[in-house]
């Protein structure tokens, strides 16, 4: 475990630079409940970049209003 948790700081530390730049611009981006498009757009195509595969879909208020975990602001 404590290999692991090595390998992970210092990934961690040889990439803080480019880590700091992503976040200062996904903070920068507009993302206020309804209106999330910004960050979402930037947080996609970082993990694309990243080689990952994304489902991405558009959730459906009509379907998810009745499940019991739900919960909306609106």
């Amino acid at each position: 475990m404590e290999q692991l948790k090595k390998k992970i700081c210092d990934y961690i530390e040889s990439h803080e630079e480019e880590s700091v730049k992503f976040l200062k611009r996904l903070i920068q981006e507009k993302s206020v409940s309804g209106d999330e498009s910004g960050a979402q757009a930037i947080v996609i195509e970082k993990l694309r970049e990243l080689g990952l595969d994304l489902d991405i879909w558009e959730p459906s208020f009509s379907k998810m209003k009745d499940h019991p975990y739900f919960v909306s602001p609106r």
